[in-house]
């Protein structure tokens, strides 16, 4: 249909974002946002988002030995839910994105939230913490970093806790005893190059890279902006988790003469080029084995993760942050209205399946890479 002005009225729909993200940025609307009316709108995007569906069991992988490397020492990844990993490799390990507890939507909008211990130690080995020497944290959202003040106490004092400044701002008040490193100071991009911060064992390093944040709804990213200086309390609010810089990481695991034994990828949030890229010459030096990709990102998104995963070339491909993290963790693992990671899951095995193994693995499940 065309209106008498020639306009379609089907461009109303690739116009929305845009007009929703000036209105939700123009001073007369900000004067607006009392208590009530950023309840309602918090409340109308959550409930929206959290729409579960059931997903194929069939493609949810438990366990799974994979080979990528001319190596005898096992890569261990155990799968906590959300985008948080724990990677043990020989007597080190690494956690990422320390999220397992999965409030209910009820506390995130209306309530408060915080780290549930008897969640967080049935899935996390507080004996495995120890011998952690990185914790990387991709953006400040609860759902990336809501248990490190818990988990923390189990993490060795020379572990390395990499993370923009917002993200340790957050948890200051938690006065973890381990190192905080500001990924901004090292990290690369397209044309930047970047610096390596090596564990303190020297058994692994890692890489920040600039990365970015897909919008929530209507080109709106929910909770976004940063903190400019350490707060006074950890968060119990929701929407004080404010994002800050997000972050991807590249993760070498060395050999005992520095040559790279396993080369990885972990993305916790979906991004379009040129965030998520670096220089290529670091790929020249070795290929990614395995990629960590979050699919909480709209299934119409135009290049990602296809663009990315062209890019770095993973043996493995494991999807992240699928599941309904608003869900009770006990109960059968759903997928939240955000993506569709059920047919991205079909279209990742069709374009990368002949050259790469797509895991879409289920909280809890352990994997194993030699």
């Amino acid at each position: 249909m065309i209106t008498d002005k020639g306009f379609k009225s089907g461009d109303l729909k690739k116009f929305l974002p845009h007009i929703a993200s000036q209105l939700y940025t123009h001073p007369t609307f900000a004067l607006m946002q009392t208590t009530v009316i950023r309840c309602a709108l918090l409340s109308f995007a959550l409930l929206c988002a959290s729409c579960s569906k059931k997903i194929n069991d069939a493609i949810v992988s438990r366990d799974a030995m994979l080979t990528v490397a001319n190596t005898s020492d096992t890569l261990t990844i155990d799968f906590l839910g959300t985008t948080c990993f724990f990677l043990s490799w020989k007597n080190t390990a690494i956690l990422t994105d320390p999220f397992i507890s999965n409030p209910p939507l009820r506390k995130v909008i209306f309530g408060k939230v915080r780290p549930d211990s008897a969640i967080v130690f049935d899935f996390a080995d507080t004996t495995a913490l120890q011998k952690t020497q990185f914790v990387l944290i991709g953006h400040g959202h609860y759902d990336h970093l809501l248990d490190l003040p818990l988990l923390g106490k189990y993490l060795p004092n020379e572990c390395k806790v990499v993370g923009s400044n917002t993200a340790h701002y957050l948890v200051a008040a938690a006065q973890l005893p381990q190192e905080k490193i500001t990924a901004n100071d090292f990290s690369t991009s397209v044309n930047t190059p970047g610096k390596w911060i090596y564990s303190s064992d020297r058994n692994m390093r890692v890489m920040p890279v600039v990365s970015n944040h897909p919008p929530h709804f209507f080109g709106i990213t929910l909770y976004g902006g940063s903190y400019a200086q350490p707060i006074e309390e950890v968060p119990v609010k929701g929407r004080k988790w404010k994002m800050g810089e997000p972050f991807a990481y590249l993760v070498d695991l060395l050999n005992a003469d520095g040559t790279i034994a396993y080369r990885l990828w972990m993305q916790s949030s979906g991004a379009e080029y040129p965030f998520g890229f670096f220089p290529d010459s670091l790929l020249r030096e070795k290929k990614v084995d395995a990629g960590f990709f979050s699919v909480a990102t709209d299934a119409k998104a135009e290049h990602y993760p296809d663009k990315i995963i062209s890019f770095l070339q993973p043996k493995v491909i494991f999807m992240s942050h699928w599941e309904n993290f608003w869900r009770n963790k006990y109960k059968r693992v759903k997928t939240v209205q955000k993506g569709n990671p059920e047919k991205l899951y079909s279209h990742l095995n069709e374009k990368f399946g002949n050259t790469a193994r797509v895991i879409l693995p289920h909280p809890g499940g352990r994997f194993k890479i030699n």
